[in-house]
């Protein structure tokens, strides 16, 4: 009988602040660039863009009072969802604290600056962050787990 790994409440608030202080710690440097930084022009670059309206800077300028309650509201749920997530879903676990550390750092930068420090781009898709990448990753994580135990429960039932 395989023993199930339990998430631990500890480990859950060292991923959240980890996510959050490296966050933090790379938009800190992002904001020290001048003029920006062309590692491979094109491809990757790293300047730095104030983003006043939604995600990845796909909406334009809104109210900011709108946009941290949307965003509390938003944390709000992820952590609500984690909390009656059964705690052997490591995996899934893992993945909410990536979101809600993603969402703390963005939701910082609202709150006190106005506007969600981008920095990070790639090709031609939008600018984004560190805190966008852990909100990205946490939500494949999620899903990857619950796809794979539907696939289980569908193995397991025929």
């Amino acid at each position: 009988m395989r023993k199930e790994a339990v998430i631990i409440p500890g480990m859950y608030v060292a991923v959240i602040v980890f996510t959050w202080g490296l966050d933090s710690i790379t938009k800190a440097w992002a904001l020290r660039l001048i003029g920006g930084l062309k590692t491979f022009p094109g491809i990757l670059e790293f300047w730095v863009y104030r983003n006043s309206g939604g995600a990845f800077g796909l909406a334009g300028p809104t109210q900011k009072t709108l946009l941290i309650l949307g965003m509390v509201l938003v944390l709000l749920l992820l952590i609500g969802w984690a909390w009656f997530t059964d705690r052997t879903k490591t995996m899934r676990h893992f993945g909410f604290a990536c979101m809600i550390g993603g969402a703390a750092g963005n939701l910082s930068d609202r709150m006190v600056h106005g506007f969600v420090i981008d920095f990070i781009q790639i090709g031609g898709l939008p600018v984004f962050n560190g805190a966008d990448m852990a909100v990205v990753m946490g939500m494949l994580l999620v899903a990857v787990d619950v796809l794979g135990e539907k696939r289980d429960h569908h193995s397991h039932s025929a």
